[in-house]
């Protein structure tokens, strides 16, 4: 796992777009899809389920579904990372120009009786997972020990992320993890981009 910054001017320009009152949200009943059947989604007795707003830019095919929220809330924080950041020196480019989705989730204050919504991954085979934070909130982001590998397994948490405007984080992506609502900030807003 590797945490990184990008930028102020970066950070407070996509936090000013993508928190307009004009940015489109769509309301999804639940974090996360669930079926017993995989086992890319495991509940465990800490989790449960809250519905989020969220805006697809990418679907999970790989086609562009909102060429506008790319432009305007993605592009200059994936470009920076991809250029300006140290961090990815270390890989081909190759890897990191097939992303694969880009998706955007803002949950709302709720109290809730569990610790995190159902630790996931977010395809079944080999990927990286990128996380973005647009705005400052509470509502950590939790990494378990275990990685997929196609059996249920006994999650145990290694590591909580706090949401810190401009804040990245980049892991395998076949690392369990999931969010969490904020309880003392209004919004969490995060940009999720996965790419193999």
């Amino acid at each position: 796992m590797i945490i990184g910054q990008v930028p102020t001017d970066v950070s407070e320009s996509t936090k000013a777009r993508i928190f307009s009152p004009y940015w489109p949200w769509f309301m999804c009943s639940r974090t996360t899809e669930y079926n017993p059947e995989y086992n890319d989604s495991i509940r465990d007795e800490l989790s449960g389920e809250d519905p989020q707003f969220m805006h697809t830019v990418m679907d999970n095919q790989g086609e562009m579904r909102s060429e506008n929220a790319y432009e305007q809330g993605c592009q200059q924080v994936w470009e920076w990372i991809l250029n300006d950041s140290e961090i990815f020196e270390e890989f081909s480019d190759a890897e990191f120009n097939k992303l694969r989705r880009i998706k955007m989730n803002l949950l709302t204050r709720k109290e809730t009786k569990h610790l995190y919504h159902t630790p996931h991954v977010d395809f079944d085979r080999p990927h990286w997972t990128l996380i973005y934070y647009v705005n400052d909130s509470d509502g950590g982001t939790y990494f378990f020990k275990q990685k997929y590998n196609g059996t249920r397994q006994k999650l145990e948490i290694d590591k909580v992320v706090e949401p810190r405007q401009g804040r990245f984080v980049l892991f395998d992506g076949l690392t369990y993890h999931t969010s969490s609502n904020p309880q003392y900030h209004d919004t969490r807003c995060v940009i999720n981009f996965n790419f193999v």
